[in-house]
């Protein structure tokens, strides 16, 4: 959605870029470190269980590219963030807004198994600073 975020975009509804530009990366490494910290309490879970394994890891990311190169859809929601806020909204609020719910990455369409490859590796690996970083 950055690329809905451009100078000319900005100018023509009053906004300023630097400001937007600044809020979405605010918001995208707010909804990362989300996402890290969500998957490094799961870690700590499966750490306890006895499933922290490099190597289970390294499978998990090689069946997710095995999967990225059959061309099979990705189980994904079907939404988008909503360009209606474009308008509605300020620079910063959308900027916030957008950024934070593709630094989830989980909360809009997803275009890469290998989304789900890294996270459920993370997970693997058991170490919740390494997912949270």
């Amino acid at each position: 959605m950055l690329s809905s975020i451009h100078p000319f975009g900005e100018r023509a509804r009053n906004q300023s870029y630097p400001i937007t530009v600044i809020a979405f990366l605010i918001g995208a490494t707010i909804g990362g470190a989300v996402l890290g910290a969500a998957t490094g309490l799961i870690a700590l879970g499966a750490s306890s269980m006895g499933l922290r394994s490099a190597t289970l890891a390294a499978g998990v990311l090689l069946l997710s590219a095995l999967w990225e190169a059959s061309g099979r859809p990705v189980p994904s929601l079907t939404r988008q963030v909503d360009d209606a806020w474009l308008t509605k909204y300020r620079g910063w609020v959308y900027g916030l807004g957008f950024g934070a719910q593709l630094g989830v990455g989980f909360v809009t369409y997803v275009t890469t198994p290998l989304t789900y490859g890294f996270v459920a590796a993370g997970i693997l690996l058991g170490d919740p600073g390494v997912l949270l970083a």
